[in-house]
């Protein structure tokens, strides 16, 4: 192995590289976020509309068993998005897709 391959590589690629990732990451998320947040909104905004109706003064709050559902949901796939496309590339190949694209790769000390 040639000397200059076994360096680090240097902060500018590295950052580009998860960059990449991150964006990866945002929009596997968002196709799960973007529909749920939508309908959350939409609960809250019947929750509003039925305490003005009501003619009383209610506490409404945005937190409750159906938006906390949505949180879970996005924030599983948040979690399940980033052990696919982040820890089990890295695992396996040693590269995520943002590392493939700039000719990164995860090496162990040994190696």
């Amino acid at each position: 192995m040639r000397a200059g391959a076994a360096r680090p590589a240097g902060l500018g690629k590295r950052l580009m590289a998860r960059l990449v990732d991150t964006l990866v990451l945002g929009a596997l998320t968002a196709v799960a976020a973007v529909p749920l947040g939508t309908m959350a909104v939409d609960h809250i905004n019947g929750k509003i509309d039925e305490a003005k109706l009501s003619g009383e003064t209610v506490t409404v709050w945005l937190l409750d068993g159906t938006t906390g559902l949505y949180l879970g949901i996005v924030l599983a796939v948040l979690l399940l998005a980033g052990v696919l496309s982040e820890a089990w590339p890295t695992a396996k190949w040693g590269r995520t897709l943002g590392k493939k694209l700039l000719g990164l790769e995860v090496q162990d000390i040994e190696g």
